[in-house]
């Protein structure tokens, strides 16, 4: 069973026993999609590319950027080493597991959060980007699951059919309250980063960047 966050039901909130979970027991959020789009996208002649993100804040004041644009050209790192991949033994206790460019069968991506970091992050915010194609949303089959130990998994469709923007944010994950995780459904779609960043007021400021 999952919980299904939608336009009726677009929070929840799921308990979070931090002194049951060690760092084996990870928090994962996956992002899939299908490479090969229906529609009228349908005969693209390459696989479509999706890319997972996320906004961190930190109970420090720090934020930071997370996704596949920011760790392109060698700027990403295993998962105990920070980089602009993130880090899931240090801070931000968040890492991005690496770039699916929608090229396998089962394509997908991962943000993964180790729950003995979870004391010090304040909030994260999820988003997702089309790379490269003039795709909508509702022909990728596109959904985020929020995957936690011993809990529902939590899940968000990605389906707008009336949106052009390639950028969507997601959802807000709150990690404030001891114990509890709140997951708010946003589904809004932008124009890139700096169009999202507008909306929710993260406050970096972007230059034009590639994965290639």
């Amino acid at each position: 069973m999952a919980i299904e966050l939608n336009k009726a039901h677009n929070e929840c909130t799921v308990d979070l026993d931090i002194s049951s979970l060690t760092a084996n027991n990870e928090i994962v959020v996956n992002l899939s999609w299908n490479p090969r789009p229906k529609g009228i996208f349908k005969f693209l002649k390459r696989p479509l590319d999706l890319d997972l993100g996320c906004f961190y804040k930190l109970t420090n004041g720090k934020q930071m950027l997370i996704d596949a644009l920011q760790f392109s050209h060698g700027r990403g790192g295993q998962r105990d080493e920070y980089s602009r991949q993130g880090c899931y033994t240090e801070p931000p206790f968040i890492w991005h597991t690496g770039d699916d460019r929608g090229r396998t069968i089962h394509p997908g991506e991962n943000l993964v959060i180790n729950p003995i970091g979870v004391p010090m992050i304040e909030k994260m915010m999820i988003y997702g980007f089309i790379y490269g194609s003039a795709t909508r949303w509702n022909e990728s089959d596109a959904a985020v699951s929020i995957i936690i130990p011993g809990e529902e998994t939590v899940r968000i469709m990605l389906d707008s059919s009336d949106d052009d923007h390639n950028f969507c944010a997601i959802a807000e994950l709150d990690f404030s309250t001891p114990g509890k995780l709140h997951i708010r459904r946003l589904a809004t779609y932008h124009d890139g980063h700096a169009g999202c960043d507008a909306v929710y007021n993260w406050n970096f400021h972007y230059t034009p960047g590639t994965k290639d």
